[in-house]
């Protein structure tokens, strides 16, 4: 993924075109509480 973000941005960055890749992959962040989804 990362060979392809790099050949696309000098591909299409001289026209002014910004590529940007987020590769596939969990993210970990806290889980809120079923009662502070409720009350807000």
């Amino acid at each position: 993924m990362e060979t392809l973000t790099r050949a696309w941005a000098a591909e299409f960055g001289r026209t002014g075109v910004r590529v940007n890749a987020v590769p596939p992959g969990v993210i970990l962040r806290p889980t809120p509480s079923c009662s502070a989804a409720v009350h807000s």
